[in-house]
């Protein structure tokens, strides 16, 4: 997975889920290398949240909530 415009994330579940699952194994893998793929999935999944959230009628705050969460540990393990 590259993260291009027009890549499409596999979800088992739901976005909630995955966000979840995402954060859940950063928080494992904190202070340690991990792929470089797991990395660009983190950030498709949360260009495809950003994108289900955008098209939602309404806005979900826990979704927000997820989506800054990793959003925050993607930019803290890019700046190391």
């Amino acid at each position: 997975m590259s993260g291009h415009e027009g890549d499409k994330v596999e979800l088992s579940g739901t976005v909630v889920q995955n966000l979840r699952r995402a954060i859940d194994s950063a928080r494992r893998h904190e202070g340690r290398p991990v792929y470089r793929e797991t990395i660009d999935y983190w950030s498709l999944l949360v260009t495809h949240a950003r994108d289900s959230q955008t098209r939602s009628r309404e806005r979900s705050p826990k979704l927000d909530q997820l989506i800054g969460k990793l959003s925050d540990m993607l930019a803290e393990r890019q700046a190391v």
